[in-house]
This record gives C-alpha cells, structure tokens and sequence, in this order.
C-alpha cells in the first residue's frame, strides 16, 4: 500500500517526496525533469553548434589510443542507455509519465555525443568543457537519482542499470579530462601554453600554475620561465586587430 502511494507521489513534480524513503528524498519525477532533462535538452541544443565550429578548425592532435578509448566509452554507455530505454517501456517498470521520454532522449544524445567527443578531441587543444560541464554536473543528478531507484525497491533492474551507467559516466568524465599536451601537433604544441591545454577543472583550480610556483619556490624566475602569452592578449595580434578596426 504504502509503494503504492510513493509510486503515485513519484508521478508529481514534487520536488519533496513527501515521507517516502525516510521523507528525505525528491520525487522521481522531479529528478527526471529538472535533473536529467534539462541538462539534457541544453547539450542537445548547443552541441549542433559546437559541432559545426569545430568541424571547420584543423587537426591539432596526433593519432593515438586516447580517442579509441573514448568512443569505446561512449559505445558501452551507449548501449547501456538502450538496455534503460528497454527496461522503462518494459510492462514491470514503475514509472512516471517523463521516464519514457527521458530514457528515449538520453539514448538519443548517446547518438551524437561520440561525434562531438571526436571533434572535441581532434579539433581542439584543450579538453571539452562543455562535456566537462555536462558529465560532471550530470553525473552527481544521477547519483541522486540512483539513489532514488534503490529506496523504491519495486525497480531493481533499473536501479542496477542507472548505477552501472553512472560508473561508466564516471570513466567518460575522466577520459573527457585527460589533458592533450602531449599528443598535439608540433605546430600547436610550439605556440601552447599550460592555460590553453588545461582542461576545466585545471583551470577552475589554477592547477597549471602548479609547476611556476615550484621552479619560483626552488629558485629565482627569469623570463624564460614564463609561459607562452595567449596569442590573443600578444601585441601583433592585438596590432592586427587595432588595424583592421582603425581601417574600416
């Protein structure tokens, strides 16, 4: 009676569920909304986007295992995404009217997050931000959500699921934040500084000053030790810009 109740509560936006599962927890419904949909709904908007500006930049990395490793990933995800899509419209699953089309969305995004992973990684100096951001805030939703899944008990199958997809999410946050430093290409890798090839959470942390401050704490900075200036705060190419703009 009582998972009867906390079933038809899972269905209201909530966000409190009331005193189902200790009375500390969101609905369901809630969590598939705001939690997972949204994020969801504003990478889908914004990835074609990014996409397209990439796909008109150079190669900037060498061949190497690391995007392998990537859409092996992303396969894996993938298909674990298809088996929640499977199991929601299954006629055992307790669900809400937004699992469904959550389940159907999230296995669509997994059709164009491996395009975008491989643009990011070809394309780009530095790690994705925007995945960055994705998969991180999205990866503690669904912690959330997982959480969610075991207190209900009557979906169990899910519940195993969502937390395998949320280790796999983990190992793709992980391989989305290895930095590329070592694998550009001479031309690029020339003109890089630690800014530019650091990824989110190494800029969000200054963590590329890291090594400045250690040659500055065992010794005496000279100029040489700087880093590469960003080309857009250089001189010529502020010149440049000074000088397009001063001949319109």
């Amino acid at each position: 009676m009582a998972s009867n109740i906390c079933a038809s509560i899972d269905n209201t936006f909530g966000p409190w569920a009331g005193d189902c599962r200790g009375g500390f927890d969101f609905t369901l419904y809630f969590e598939e909304t705001i939690l997972t949909l949204l994020p969801l709904v504003l990478l889908l908007i914004a990835a074609p986007g990014r996409l397209y500006y990439l796909l008109g930049k150079e190669t900037k990395v060498i061949r190497c295992s690391l995007a392998i490793i990537k859409l092996c990933t992303y396969a894996v995800f993938g298909a674990l995404q298809l088996a929640l899509l499977v199991l929601w419209a299954g006629p055992s699953a307790v669900r809400t009217s937004a699992s469904l089309p959550t389940a159907v969305l999230s296995f669509i995004l997994c059709l164009i997050l491996p395009a975008l992973s491989y643009a990011e990684h070809d394309r780009a100096v530095r790690p994705s931000t925007l995945l960055g951001v994705y998969l991180f805030s999205t990866l503690l939703f669904d912690i959330v959500q997982a959480r969610t899944l075991w207190l209900q008990q009557y979906n169990r199958s899910i519940a195993i699921l969502v937390t395998v997809s949320v280790l796999f999410k983990l190992a793709l946050l992980v391989v989305e934040s290895v930095e590329k430093g070592t694998i550009l290409l001479p031309k690029y890798a020339a003109i890089s500084s630690p800014e530019a090839t650091a990824g989110i959470f190494n800029r969000l942390f200054f963590l590329w000053l890291n090594g400045l401050f250690r040659r500055g704490f065992s010794g005496q900075l000279a100029v040489d030790d700087l880093h590469i200036l960003d080309k857009h705060l250089s001189s010529e190419y502020l010149e440049h810009v000074l000088q397009s703009a001063w001949t319109k």
